[in-house]
């Protein structure tokens, strides 16, 4: 469901995951109910399971939220970060700059995420990290779809990560937690923009 190989709106068998995995229906049907939860499948009870949509007006519902979760993590650790950190999180960036200049665009896109995973885990609070590891997973649906038809622009992303580590190193949380919705919100825009253009097209 997150990288497209089962499509959005897509109808699932209960019969045929319990087949392809080797484990019985019970087992299945409880997942397909926790991932109806969140918000992954859309069941209706004797008719159908289907994959949902991706419908651009939700890129404007998850982004926002993962955005101030991930800035309140930033606020918390920019008190608490340590040079070798701080360091750790250079490393990351240098990575994610030279897969950005290969052109490795789903491998730049995990590492992009392991940046800010380490950000979230550094923060040490389970509640920003339970929560934002849902929408996260929502958002790489969107990642997915336009990586895969687009040429998928991150310089803005590296200066902004440099940026967010230039705040961390002066312990600064209000320019953290600034720079962090910002590396958010403005690639919302671009993938919103995206689902547009592809739904007038």
């Amino acid at each position: 469901m997150i990288d497209g190989t089962l499509e959005p709106g897509e109808q699932i068998y209960d019969t045929e995951l319990s087949k392809a995995l080797g484990i019985s229906r019970t087992p299945i049907r409880e997942a397909l109910q926790m991932l109806e939860v969140q918000g992954f499948i859309e069941m209706r009870p004797g008719k159908e399971t289907r994959v949902t949509k991706i419908k651009r007006e939700d890129v404007i519902k998850i982004y926002p939220p993962l955005a101030s979760l991930h800035a309140l993590a930033a606020e918390e650790v920019a008190k608490i970060i340590t040079e070798e950190q701080i360091e750790r999180l250079k490393e990351m960036t240098n990575e994610y700059e030279q897969l950005m200049n290969q052109d490795q665009r789903f491998i730049t896109m995990e590492c992009d995420e392991k940046f800010h995973d380490f950000i979230v885990d550094l923060a040490d609070n389970s509640y920003i990290t339970d929560f934002s590891s849902i929408l996260q997973l929502h958002i790489r649906r969107f990642k997915y779809l336009f990586l895969e038809s687009h040429k998928w622009v991150v310089r803005e992303s590296i200066r902004e990560h440099k940026a967010l580590i230039q705040a961390f190193e002066q312990h600064d949380p209000e320019q953290a937690v600034s720079i962090m919705k910002q590396n958010w919100l403005r690639p919302m825009k671009e993938v919103y923009n995206f689902l547009v253009s592809e739904k007038q097209s």
